[in-house]
């Protein structure tokens, strides 16, 4: 199996896309995945649809190789797949959790072992155990033994000129400390040199937030 992408992001957004130009900026080959044709097209043609990226920037990301797909197959050649899909509010003001399912069952149907899969998307407290595990871990693969699960969420404030994905602190937490591990050394390698990071808590359902069990603040 070729394993030569670095990385596969899900949902060419204005989470998504930002992500890429970055990661793609910081020397890793990267494919966005997207299941609108019409997105996938203008960025392989080099046109930018969000705001915080202009046509020029997308022409440069494609010069360092980065190109977008409909192909969810192409997570087979990933080594880290970041999830960034939206979670629009449904009709009862939680977070409506179908395109995040979808993308969690698209991502199963090529899960390889020793992946680095972080979702991004935000939600609720919770989610990432309750209800995206399990949908992964259908096919056999095990979270925290066979692929390095992690919630990182996305902190994007599209249209601020002041701070953007390389200079915001990112929180990671991790299935276990190793997801967490892994989550750092990629966002390290491609993101903010800020970071916070939030160790993991054993899943258990609560009213409120999850107590972490440390927090530590770090510059590189």
């Amino acid at each position: 199996m070729d394993r030569s992408v670095d990385a596969v992001i899900i949902g060419m957004g204005y989470v998504g896309l930002p992500l890429a130009q970055e990661a793609s900026a910081a020397g890793l080959s990267v494919i966005g995945l997207d299941v609108n044709p019409e997105v996938v097209d203008g960025l392989n043609q080099g046109r930018s649809h969000v705001d915080d990226l202009a046509d020029s920037d997308v022409v440069k990301m494609l010069g360092r190789g980065f190109f977008a797909t409909t192909d969810a197959s192409q997570m087979r050649r990933a080594k880290t797949i970041v999830v960034c899909v939206p979670t629009p509010l449904s009709s009862d003001g939680a977070p409506d959790l179908g395109p995040l399912r979808a993308a969690a069952a698209s991502v199963a149907e090529h899960l390889q072992p020793s992946s680095l899969v972080i979702f991004e998307s935000t939600t609720y407290p919770g989610t990432t155990d309750e209800e995206i595990r399990p949908i992964l871990e259908a096919g056999g693969l095990l979270a925290g033994e066979d692929f390095s699960l992690v919630f990182s969420p996305e902190r994007i404030d599209p249209g601020n000129q002041n701070f953007g994905p390389r200079n915001t602190p990112k929180v990671v937490g991790g299935h276990t400390p190793a997801c967490a591990d892994a989550a750092e050394a990629f966002i390290r390698g491609s993101l903010t040199r800020w970071f916070v990071r939030r160790e993991p808590v054993r899943p258990r359902r609560q009213n409120s937030s999850r107590t972490p069990i440390a927090i530590s603040t770090s510059r590189s």
